[in-house]
């Protein structure tokens, strides 16, 4: 073989080597809401979309890579829809705050804050989500929510439907706090959902803590730094609470 031609076939393995051990660089989109423009391409910080739902609407039905929407500090009077994608190598969506984010209803709107439905693995990570009806809805998904806060919730401030979430607190950051107006439940798990505490959670302002219905699981993993304030009233059969710290 000629020489030249064998080290061109080295050279061409040795890059596909690289690449399959490193994986695909992921798929990286921006929001800002003071400097963004919803008719931007959102691939830059220079270039991003002004809404959250414009760049989760930019994700692909089928994902190959996985994606994460940076989001830069302001507030963003919008609910969010994230539904019907599939993750054949198990990729994963993170939503994920710079700093200071706050997601707050549109004027007259009284539904969910974030809504997760039929979606690969998805993370939620440095947010705040204020004074919606459900601050997170999650069904048939699986959600990661770490260091983000759920707060002024009317009626629930997590529910979730045949999922899976855990509540992390990423890289020691503060955890999970749901704080409602004192009315309504702080999580709800219903039909074999499973909720896991894995980090810090601050659970206050609810007529009720933590309720379970139809087989779901509220799993406190036995941790000291779970806070049941308030009321701290449970509903359902879930593992004895924690000492409140």
């Amino acid at each position: 073989m000629n020489r030249f031609v064998l080290v061109g076939a080295l050279v061409f393995l040795m890059a596909g080597l690289s690449q399959a051990a490193t994986g695909p660089p992921g798929l990286d989109l921006f929001v800002d809401v003071r400097m963004g423009n919803d008719l931007g391409s959102c691939r830059s910080a220079g270039n991003a979309c002004r809404t959250i739902q414009a760049a989760v609407d930019r994700i692909p039905a089928v994902l190959t890579e996985d994606v994460v929407v940076h989001i830069a500090a302001g507030v963003y009077a919008e609910p969010i829809l994230l539904i019907d994608r599939m993750a054949p190598r198990d990729h994963q969506i993170r939503l994920v705050g710079e700093s200071q984010v706050s997601i707050v209803p549109p004027p007259g709107f009284e539904g969910n804050g974030i809504t997760v439905r039929r979606a690969p693995r998805v993370v939620l990570e440095n947010l705040g989500v204020e004074g919606f009806a459900t601050g997170l809805l999650v069904r048939l998904s699986e959600v990661t929510v770490s260091n983000t806060r759920i707060t002024g919730s009317t009626q629930i401030g997590i529910e979730c439907e045949k999922g899976w979430v855990s509540l992390q607190a990423a890289g020691g950051g503060p955890g999970v706090s749901i704080v409602n107006d004192y009315s309504g439940i702080g999580i709800t798990a219903t039909c074999g959902c499973h909720v896991q505490f894995e980090g810090a959670t601050w659970i206050a302002g609810n007529d009720t803590s933590l309720h379970s219905t139809f087989a779901g699981v509220i799993d406190l993993m036995g941790r000291a730094d779970v806070t049941l304030a308030g009321s701290g009233s449970i509903a359902g059969s879930l593992p004895p609470p924690p000492t409140a710290l």
